[in-house]
């Protein structure tokens, strides 16, 4: 999140017991909080996600 941006909204979601588990181990082990961990693992995803699909767009643009 880029500095000085407010979490403004929540999300719920369902997960199994075995992913929810495995989230909290990763969170742990990152010293972050459960819903942190998850905050972050999304926002580098749209970061990725992102990026990719800019890639995409410039391959698609024809040479000058």
């Amino acid at each position: 999140m880029a500095a000085g941006m407010k979490r403004t909204t929540s999300v719920n979601i369902r997960m199994t017991d075995e992913l929810r588990g495995e989230l909290q181990r990763l969170a742990d082990a990152n010293k972050r909080t459960l819903s942190d961990y998850v905050r972050l693992v999304l926002e580098e995803h749209a970061e990725a996600r992102r990026e990719r699909e800019e890639d995409a767009t410039k391959r698609k643009r024809p040479a000058s």
